[in-house]
C-alpha cells in the first residue's frame, strides 16, 4: 500500500512538473512570438514612413510641375460658346485681347486654348495658354479695361485645385482685414500688408536730414553772415585750382607791360 502510495505521489509530481514546463513553454513561446510580431511591425512602420516621405516627395514634385504647367495659363470666363471649331475659339480670343483688352496679341503668341468643364446652358470657361510668360503678364495686367467696359468678361490665373481652396480661406482672411480698415493683399498663397502710403512719406520726410548751407550760398549781408562763417570750417584751397581775381589781375598787369 505504501508503494502504491510512493508511486501515486510520484506520477503527481511528475504530473505538476509537466504543467510547469508546459506552462513556461507556453510563456516562452508567447514571448518569442510577440518579441518576432514586434520586430515585423517595426520593419513595418520604418517601411510606412518612408514610403509616406516619398509619396509626400512625389507630391512636392508634382505640384511644381502642375504650377509650371499653369504659369502660361489665364482663364477667360463669360466668353459666349458659339464657335464650331477651334480656329474661331482661338479668333474669339484675339478678338477679346485686341479689342477689349487694348493688348496687341497675335496669333502665334498663342499656345492652345481649351473649353473646360461640363457643357451646359452657361457657357464654359476658357483655358488659354501664351506662348511666353511675358505675353500672359501683359494680358494679365489689362483685366481692369473688362470691368471699366462691364462686358460681363473676367480673367483669372489658372492655379491648381489645392491653391484654390487655401485662396479661399486666405481672402475671407483679407475681408475681414478690409473690414477692420487695414490694408491686406491677397497675392498666390499670401497675404501681404503693403504699408500706408501716408506713413511712408511720413517716415521718408524723418529720415531725410536736413541739408546744411553751405557758405557760399549765404547771402551777403544777413544776420547770420558772420556767426555761420565763424562756425563754419574753413578748407584750405587745392593746390591745383586757382583763384580767378588773381588769375584776372595777372592778365591786366601782363597787357599793361
Amino acid at each position: 500500500m505504501e508503494n502504491i502510495t510512493k508511486i501515486l505521489q510520484t506520477i503527481q509530481k511528475d504530473l505538476q512538473q509537466q504543467k510547469t514546463d508546459m506552462k513556461n513553454m507556453q510563456e516562452t513561446i508567447t514571448t518569442s512570438i510577440n518579441e518576432n510580431i514586434n520586430l515585423q511591425f517595426q520593419k513595418l512602420d520604418k517601411r510606412f514612413e518612408n514610403l509616406e516621405k516619398k509619396v509626400e516627395e512625389q507630391e512636392k514634385y508634382i505640384d511644381i510641375i502642375d504650377n509650371k504647367l499653369r504659369k502660361k495659363n489665364l482663364i477667360f470666363f463669360g466668353l459666349e460658346e458659339k464657335e464650331k471649331s477651334y480656329q474661331e475659339l482661338e479668333d474669339a480670343i484675339l478678338d477679346v485681347t485686341n479689342n477689349l483688352l487694348t493688348t496687341s496679341c497675335k496669333r502665334w503668341e498663342i499656345e492652345s486654348v481649351t473649353r473646360i468643364g461640363k457643357k451646359g446652358h452657361n457657357p464654359r470657361p476658357v483655358i488659354v495658354t501664351f506662348s511666353t510668360l511675358g505675353k500672359k503678364i501683359q494680358v494679365l495686367k489689362s483685366k481692369k479695361y473688362l470691368k471699366e467696359l462691364n462686358c460681363g468678361y473676367y480673367i483669372k490665373e489658372d492655379f491648381p485645385p489645392k491653391l484654390v481652396q487655401k485662396r479661399k480661406e486666405l481672402q475671407e482672411i483679407v475681408n475681414i482685414e478690409r473690414k477692420k480698415g487695414i490694408n491686406a493683399v491677397l497675392r498666390f498663397d499670401r497675404i501681404i500688408y503693403p504699408k500706408q502710403k501716408e506713413n511712408k512719406d511720413r517716415s521718408n520726410s524723418n529720415n531725410k536730414r536736413n541739408q546744411s548751407q553751405s557758405p557760399e550760398y549765404i547771402a551777403v549781408g544777413s544776420k547770420n553772415e558772420d556767426e555761420i562763417l565763424n562756425k563754419t570750417p574753413k578748407h584750405p584751397p587745392k593746390k591745383n585750382k586757382h583763384d580767378i581775381r588773381s588769375f584776372v589781375n595777372r592778365n591786366n598787369n601782363n597787357n599793361k607791360e
